[in-house]
């Protein structure tokens, strides 16, 4: 974890680690464990605050609640990285006085120099980032392999893994190499096994220690983990030491896919699976204290058991970091990704498009006349009325040109006003979402809100407590550098959320929201992919609408080609597919064709799933769902909904 030193205010101290190690992918929710002690003999009521820069004009508080007390208790909470974390502050608050018991800069440059400590890895939002977890010499060992084939990777204490799935979102791949299983709770292992299904990658080296009875991540797991067994290491294979390591005999479960490692036949044959949209892999030997002869040997051995799920591509020149055009304007000068934009280029210019079409990614300017006409009346207050009493007091003429002229401006100004007053305010709430199904389940779903007012006024909002919001116009191209936007949330176990938005008239607001979770399926799938007597690829089978609204615009993506369907599918409704493929790339109607990349990691695993023959994938609009309702004012709706589905 990185650490930033404690910070002793008054009799209260306070320790911030985050990050995963030594490193953290910028534009992700990363992990913050603040560690929390006061002198008070009796437990006192505070608020936890993360605050700071967030992307480009914005600046997001996110706070909890919390009952701390004398001895040293540890607090996790997430936070979405999105600037220098120098930039960020952690605060404890007393309730409700509000007095500030102890605070720390998340990252002090002073406390880091070149001949001892070094500043933490910033990685970007599309950089591969390991996080490992288990036994602590093992992940040393990992940490020192992985260094040579040019992955990052960070340690942590699998007690301390997050609760929540999106918790998981800074890594590309967890690795557990020898982990005390009986020390990851419940609700740590359906976080894990929910990002698994939603994309998250899982690397399992068994314990040689007693298994408990109930092993966690069976239900995910290829196979069945057996006794322990001593695994040599085969002849002329690329490691060159130790002779032997330990292991456990591994049963293969129906569909799994065997993976050899090192050429050493049966006791290297290492299982993995495709759950959902992620990938799992046990491994046979506790390979953390192989040796290679050179860092290609590395690299090869790595990337057979990576593969599908992280590039290892080696070491590259920091200098080559590969970006379209399009998305070149957005891509931060220098070494370093500090001043990345939003959650990486490719999602930004994504979320741009989708701004524009929920009508957030402008501003109307214009005069806010509820604004400024008390402020007229005001002035021609002192030029009608009053100007007029002093003269008529001091014995001159009360009626000149500028009495005339007030109390012309006073009438009109008031008029006007209550003119003003009694217009009806026009509320705007846009919303995209993007939800994403695997194997008869929906595994994720991504939103964007836009919301807009004619008028300077506050929305109490009702979003979703079980979805991680966080803001959205940072992805905005076309905002002036001088605006600014101030974000509060509340965060608990279960998600983050503001509690209400400030609007200033004609101002858009937007957010972003994710939920990692299982939940029942939108389009239910029945298909196979088959040739017909002259050889031409089809799907053929069934597709059902188990949603609430019409799907429209359905496409079929396969190895062998793509394939659309033509009309509307009703709710309720099935209907049989027989559908030619064609080598055409498939279109998305009436939305950005990046659309998609709103989520990239998801995008680019279907489409690796979908080249490599193993799944077939099924995409859809629903333009009449406009979802739940997300705030407590009533104002004009359109939505947009977009279904993925694997199987």
């Amino acid at each position: 974890m990185l650490c930033v030193c404690g910070v002793c205010q008054g009799q209260t101290t306070l320790k911030a680690v985050y990050g995963w190690g030594n490193a953290a992918r910028l534009g992700r929710w990363t992990n913050l464990l603040v560690t929390v002690a006061i002198a008070d003999a009796q437990p006192r009521e505070t608020t936890l605050q993360i605050e700071g820069t967030y992307g480009t004009g914005a600046v997001l508080s996110i706070q909890q609640d919390l009952v701390v007390e004398s001895r040293p208790r540890v607090y996790a909470l997430l936070f979405p990285l999105n600037a220098d974390p120098t930039r960020l502050a952690v605060t404890l608050r007393e309730r409700p006085s509000g007095k500030i018991l102890g605070s720390q800069v998340l990252l002090n440059p002073s406390s880091f120099s070149p001949a001892g400590r070094v500043p933490p890895a910033l990685l970007a939002a599309d950089g591969g980032l390991i996080g490992i977890g288990g036994n602590v010499g093992d992940a040393l060992l990992l940490q020192a392999q992985l260094s040579q084939t040019g992955l990052a990777s960070g340690i942590f204490n699998e007690m301390k893994l997050p609760a929540s799935a999106v918790g998981y979102e800074g890594i590309s791949a967890l690795l557990l190499s020898a982990p005390e299983l009986q020390l990851i709770d419940g609700d740590q292992e359906q976080a894990i096994i929910d990002w698994v299904a939603a994309g998250g990658n899982l690397v399992l080296i068994p314990s040689a220690d007693p298994l408990p009875q109930q092993m966690p991540f069976d239900p995910i797991l290829p196979c069945d983990i057996g006794v322990n067994q001593i695994t040599p290491l085969p002849l002329n294979s690329a490691a060159t030491q130790p002779s032997q390591l330990n292991g456990r005999m591994l049963h293969a479960r129906p569909g799994s896919e065997a993976i050899e490692l090192l050429g050493g036949g049966n006791l290297w044959t290492a299982y993995a699976r495709r759950y959902g949209l992620g990938r799992v892999v046990v491994l046979p030997a506790d390979v953390a204290e192989l040796s290679f002869s050179s860092s290609d040997d590395a690299i090869e051995f790595w990337k057979t058991i990576f593969s599908g799920m992280v590039e290892v591509a080696g070491h590259k020149p920091v200098s080559e970091v590969v970006v379209s055009d399009s998305q070149e304007d957005m891509m931060p000068m220098g070494a370093t990704m500090a001043d990345s934009i939003g959650r990486g280029p490719r999602e930004t210019q994504a979320a741009r498009h989708l701004l524009d079409l929920l009508d957030a990614s402008t501003l109307r300017e214009g005069m806010n006349w509820r604004t400024m006409l008390p402020w007229i009346v005001g002035l021609c207050l002192l030029l009608g009325p009053v100007d007029w009493f002093v003269a008529l007091r001091l014995g001159v003429s009360p009626w000149h040109w500028v009495t005339v002229l007030g109390w012309i401006g006073l009438t009109g100004g008031i008029a006007g006003y209550c003119a003003a007053a009694t217009t009806t305010t026009h509320r705007q709430i846009n919303t995209f979402r993007l939800v994403d199904q695997a194997d008869g389940k929906v595994v994720a779903v991504t939103d964007l809100l836009a919301f807009r007012s004619s008028r300077t006024e506050t929305w109490r909002m009702l979003l979703d407590p079980s979805e991680w919001w966080e803001p959205a116009n940072q992805s905005a191209g076309n905002f002036g550098p001088n605006r600014f936007l101030e974000f509060n949330f509340r965060e608990d176990r279960d998600g983050c959320r503001p509690g209400e938005l400030k609007l200033r008239a004609g101002d858009p607001v937007s957010l972003r929201g994710q939920t990692l979770s299982t939940a029942p399926p939108t389009i239910g799938l029945d298909l196979r992919v088959e040739r017909d007597a002259s050889g031409e690829a089809r799907v053929v089978g069934k597709l059902s609408n188990l949603g609430a609204a019409p799907i429209i615009d359905l496409q079929i993506s396969t190895a062998l080609g793509n394939g659309r369907i033509d009309g509307a599918l009703a709710p309720g409704s099935s209907v049989s597919v027989d559908c030619p493929l064609t080598g055409q790339e498939i279109e998305i109607d009436g939305l950005p064709e990046d659309a998609l990349d709103l989520t990239p990691d998801r995008t680019d695993r279907i489409a690796g799933l979908v080249k490599a023959g193993k799944v077939v994938c099924v995409t859809g609009e629903m333009p009449e769902a406009v979802g739940a309702t997300v705030a407590e004012v009533g104002a004009e709706r359109k939505g947009w909904c977009m279904i993925r589905a694997v199987q």
